[in-house]
């Protein structure tokens, strides 16, 4: 067990996230199984050296199931649903962390669930965030396409073709513009690490120079 994916994933989380996690198992939307949330608080007394001789499985199960005879394929499925559990945890902590996501992700809903004036607010409030900064950022850059893609989806999910073409020309000025920030910003390493990656970048920067670019939304 020490040596467990399972176990290897809770010796990367800190006190802090542990205890986010048990919240995350303890609720019915996520976990329905009570023997699960036994399980990791077995298993959690052991944090943050999970010591083999206090996790093993058979250890484990008779905390869990006292004078049952093991069982181990109920072992398998209890860490193999709790090592799915974990990786649900992190996806919403990942998301839940990054805003800009979150906000993007809603317009995909707001798109399939045919909701356009909530669509409309939330896509004029992002941009107009985007666009406000005078930070040159391949964050901002990558976002601005994506919104640009959000669009053409709205409008191809409605069969409004015409409305397309100008954000497609948009949506290919804001990509071209993250790449070229991109790798403006990683051309110094590429050509100290690689003479290969230098020959490839020469017919793109010629004549490389480190000058920034002027935002202008």
């Amino acid at each position: 067990m020490n040596k467990s994916r399972l176990v290897l994933t809770l010796k990367s989380f800190t006190p802090e996230e542990l205890k986010r996690l048990g919240e995350f198992l303890n609720s019915p939307y996520f976990n329905k199984s009570k023997t699960l949330v036994k399980f990791y608080s077995e298993l959690k007394k052991s944090y943050p050296e999970f010591p083999e001789e206090k996790i093993s499985k058979e250890i484990l199960y008779r905390k869990l199931f006292k004078d049952k005879e093991y069982n181990e394929q109920v072992m398998k499925n209890l860490i193999s649903d709790l090592n799915k559990l974990c990786r649900d945890f992190l996806t919403v902590e990942i998301t839940r962390a990054d805003s800009f996501e979150n906000r993007l992700n809603f317009l995909r809903q707001m798109i399939l669930r045919k909701t356009d004036p909530v669509f409309f607010s939330e896509l004029k409030n992002f941009e107009t965030e985007l666009k406000k900064t005078s930070e040159i950022s391949e964050r901002n850059f990558y976002y601005l396409y994506q919104l640009e893609e959000a669009k053409i989806s709205f409008h191809l999910e409605r069969n409004q073709q015409p409305l397309v073409f100008d954000k497609v020309l948009r949506s290919g000025e804001y990509l071209i513009l993250f790449f070229l920030l991109h790798l403006t910003k990683q051309f110094p390493t590429l050509t100290s690490t690689s003479n290969h990656s230098m020959q490839l970048m020469r017919p793109i920067f010629p004549k490389y120079s480190s000058t920034m670019l002027t935002w202008n939304p």
